[in-house]
């Protein structure tokens, strides 16, 4: 039986009667997958790749996820949704994926192609949807997973749900430690970015809390009330050798939901509010070998982030459902940069920030025709962004003096259109879109700030928006119940692509690397997914992407996009016997990655294989159950493995654990 998908359409089908390609990865399938964190299961699916520079021992600053060529080295262009809430702050557009507990989570589902008539700025790409877990109607359940591996790394969670009469509740954390994964590299193409002994080839120290509650409400088979809270802690320290409490990253979360829902019989309709609040700090280097290395600076940033979104679905006669609503979000990002004593700026503080609001209106219909074997779903979006920012010195040196950059206004009206046609019952799908999504800048390309190494980047405040429009076709063919496959062509066409563009001359310290807008770009590909039940124990599955990614404007025209892999493959097998044992094997090839724009030989990564394999084996008594597992995760037959060519992932690791339940 085929899982309920909901982000396609922000309504509820069976997957494969949408006309949008989705893929989704269910709470059965998360027990066999070997994965520390989302990404490890983002990496398996179709037509996503994953640039996880440090897996689940680096922070999002470095972990990117690509759909249909849409991503590279900008964070932004596919949307992450939690339970269907936009979860990436205007601050940064970024989207901590060590928050969130996979023992949380219901399913996955991604959509692959523009989603901005639905849901906005970002959805580019496509939309990933992590559904958290809905407590059961009566009774309780709970479970507790506990594991030790590679790089000393101990990791738990815990999963608890329930039912009183009307009321439902959940309570989930979890708890990593680790003594990390340096991600400099040894071997790289640029000797400036590999480890210098005595400087930074240091541990890196890990350390992940999150921790979620939520409570809910049922009036009646009608009406109910959901409030949720949830927080993340993460914390990095170390790989420079002189100093052990180094911060490469620190990393704080609190955020607070409501959701209100009620059918009217007519109409369905829901209300749902967010509001977050991010803290993040970091550790700058500065010095020289001679001079000595030191902290330079630290900065901290502070970010919030409000979103409001009204939805209602009705039917119109007896062949259309058409759903309506607003949304409304708000959102500011102050980010410090405090120097110290000792560095060249001696006790300067540099502030920069800004806030973006967002008001929208959408609207989508769903017309079937002949007796649902024709869909036909057009939808249409307005959006209303507004955009301001300040930027303020002080110093011991010279007077203060501020900045202030005005609101600007953008707005944007964003088209879809769908197509499914069902002429045989099932057995051969076709699908056709048309979407046009965009991206805002976010407050940090705008406004922010930050040194890396000799290189100072900055944002632009005069970024425009990022367009895109994308056409695809494909089918979906099950000539066996238990087989099914599809196969999907696209072409996108984007331009005003933000990249940071480095100068080469030298400004006081630094070179500088500022956000322009600078290209257009065109990226045609096919996807295809394959899933086979072979006997009723063991179910086969293979999923591949080849994509052209093309610079189309510029100094680099015809180029490749760099840092975006042209071709991936995903293939492997489970095998789930209850009497026996589950068994899952897979193996994932990622294609030649360029990084820079020139596509210099001598600078493209890629091409390696990643595999990965869990066993574990249930015991059942009469009220509990435990099951006992080991995974090896990132197996590599390359010394090392790089998405870049300054940082690596981490490889051949081996965990063993014990999961028990009731």
């Amino acid at each position: 039986m085929n899982p309920v998908v909901v982000t396609a359409t922000r309504t509820k089908h069976s997957l494969g009667d949408v006309s949008a390609a989705v893929s989704v990865v269910t709470r059965k399938e998360l027990d066999q997958i070997p994965a520390q964190n989302v990404l490890d299961v983002l990496r398996t699916m179709s037509g996503v790749t994953v640039d996880s520079d440090r897996s689940s021992f680096g922070s999002s600053t470095y972990n990117k996820v690509i759909i249909r060529g849409m991503g590279g080295n900008t964070q932004g262009r596919v949307l992450v949704l939690v339970d269907g809430m936009p979860a990436m702050p205007a601050g940064t557009n970024i989207f901590e994926w060590n928050s969130i507990n996979l023992d949380a989570v219901e399913r996955i589902e991604v959509v692959r192609g523009p989603s901005s008539a639905l849901y906005g700025s970002s959805a580019m790409g496509g939309v990933i949807n992590i559904i958290t877990r809905t407590p059961p109607k009566d009774g309780f359940t709970a479970t507790l997973d506990t594991k030790y591996g590679s790089y000393n790394t101990w990791d738990s969670s815990l999963y608890h749900a329930g039912a009183v009469g009307k009321f439902n509740y959940s309570l989930s954390g979890s708890y990593l430690t680790s003594y990390g994964f340096n991600g400099i590299p040894e071997h790289s193409s640029k000797p400036g970015s590999n480890q210098k002994p005595g400087y930074n080839d240091d541990g890196t120290g890990v350390r992940n809390v999150t921790g979620a509650a939520r409570v809910g409400y049922r009036f009646d088979d009608t009406a109910d009330i959901t409030l949720s809270a949830d927080l993340a802690s993460n914390l990095r320290t170390g790989q420079y050798n002189f100093d052990d409490d180094y911060r490469l990253y620190e990393y704080h979360k609190t955020g607070f939901g409501l959701r209100l829902h009620k059918d009217f019989g007519v109409v369905d309709s829901s209300l749902a509010f967010r509001a977050d609040f991010l803290h993040t700090d970091y550790d700058s280097i500065g010095g020289t070998a001679s001079s000595g290395y030191r902290v330079d600076y630290v900065s901290p940033t502070r970010q919030e982030q409000y979103t409001l979104d009204q939805q209602n679905t009705f039917a119109l006669g007896e062949h259309q459902l058409v759903t309506v609503g607003v949304a409304a979000s708000y959102g500011r990002s102050d980010q410090s940069l405090d120097y110290s004593p000792l560095s060249t700026y001696k006790d300067r503080v540099r502030e920069k920030g800004g806030s973006q609001y967002t008001l929208a209106g959408y609207i989508q219909d769903e017309i079937s025709l002949f007796n649902n074997s024709v869909q036909i779903i057009p939808g249409l979006r307005y959006d209303v962004i507004g955009t301001d920012g300040y930027d303020e010195d002080s110093t011991n040196k010279t007077r203060d003096w501020r900045k202030n950059y005005g609101m600007e206004v953008d707005s944007r009206l964003t088209p879809k259109l769908g197509l499914r046609v069902n002429p045989w019952d099932g057995l051969l799908v076709f699908r056709a879109n048309y979407g046009e999504a965009f991206r805002s800048a976010s407050l940090d390309e705008r406004f922010g700030e930050y040194a890396y190494g000799s290189t100072l980047y900055k944002g632009s405040p005069d970024l425009k928006p990022e367009l895109s429009r994308t056409l695809d076709a494909g089918f979906d063919f099950s000539p066996l119940k238990e087989l099914t496959f599809g196969v999907t062509g696209y072409i996108t066409w984007a331009e005003d692509y933000i990249a940071s563009i480095k100068d080469d001359t030298k400004t006081g310290d630094y070179f500088i690397s500022q956000k322009q807008n600078i290209d257009s770009v065109q990226i045609t590909g096919l996807e295809g997914e394959a899933s086979w039940k072979a006997t009723e124990y063991l179910t086969l599955f293979a999923n591949g992407t080849i994509l052209n990614p093309q610079i189309t404007s510029g100094q680099y025209k015809g180029n490749q996009i760099p840092f975006t892999p042209t071709s991936k493959a995903t293939l492997g097998f489970t095998f789930a016997h209850p009497d026996w044992f589950t068994l899952r094997v897979g193996a994932t090839w990622t294609g030649p990655i360029w990084t820079d724009q020139a596509n210099q030989e001598a600078n493209q990564e890629g091409n390696f294989w990643l595999g990965e394999v869990r066993i574990s084996k249930r015991f059942d008594f009469r009220d509990w159950w435990v099951e006992p597992y080991a995974e090896l995760l990132a197996a590599a037959s390359k010394e090392e493995v790089r998405y870049t060519n300054t940082s690596r992932i981490p490889t051949n690791m081996t965990f063993v654990g014990i999961k028990a339940g009731f």
